[in-house]
């Protein structure tokens, strides 16, 4: 229940406050997107992409993905084991679903 009402009533933390090396603008767009109050989040998928690439930060290709996640992957996985027990992995792929 603790869980629930801070999802519902409580700001989430930074991530730069986490210890996260982030740039003020990226984690300003992320916290936007993630504010209680919807008139404050982004409105549509187009003004979100703006605030993205309004952001002072390289864009990644494909090579750079891949090597994020093999380097922070395991580490992910673990944090997941340690919170939930279990680690689940969504496949995204491209189909509609219900």
């Amino acid at each position: 229940m603790e869980i629930c009402g801070q999802h519902l009533h409580q700001e989430p933390t930074p991530l730069s406050a986490r210890g996260l090396a982030i740039q003020a603008e990226l984690e300003a767009v992320v916290l936007a997107c993630l504010t209680k109050d919807p008139n404050r989040r982004p409105q549509s998928a187009l003004e979100l992409r703006r605030r993205v690439e309004a952001c002072p930060v390289k864009p990644w290709d494909d090579d750079k993905a891949l090597a994020w996640w093999r380097e922070y992957k395991p580490d992910l996985d673990a944090l997941a084991r340690q919170s939930t027990g279990d680690v689940r992995t969504i496949a995204v792929d491209g189909a509609r679903r219900a």
